[in-house]
């Protein structure tokens, strides 16, 4: 097999003309720093009755009406699922008692474990 060749700075330069990146970027919402433990279930988005992939655990590390980020993650599975899925979470305890939501993961971040932006989907809070 032949090995593709690298790309050339011109390349490159043309395929990024014409891609704006804001200077600045402002987040709908302000977020709230928190520490809050949540029991979660991962559940299939597929076309058949989303049925649960696995469960575990997580804390919600910070919040806004929009999503939250969620580190700490541990489910009774080895690996996230590679089909489309939701999260669904219930506060356990801490700053949000009576916290549940339904979520779709938006970004997955890596620095030394395995954290996860969500936005909600569905989103209940009790006092």
């Amino acid at each position: 097999m032949r090995d593709a060749p690298e790309p050339s700075g011109a390349l490159v330069a043309e395929a990024s003309e014409g891609c704006e990146v804001p200077a600045t970027y402002v987040r709908r919402y302000a977020r709230r720093e928190c520490r809050v433990p949540v029991a979660i279930r991962l559940v299939s988005r597929g076309g058949g009755g989303g049925g649960e992939l696995a469960r575990g655990r997580a804390v919600v590390t910070d919040i806004s009406p929009a999503g939250a980020f969620l580190e700490e993650i541990e489910t009774d599975s080895p690996a996230l699922p590679l089909t489309p899925f939701s999260i669904a979470l219930r506060a356990t305890g801490g700053d949000f008692p009576g916290l549940e939501a339904l979520c779709r993961p938006v970004r997955a971040a890596f620095e030394g474990r395995l954290g996860l932006a969500v936005s909600f989907e569905k989103l209940r809070v009790d006092a």
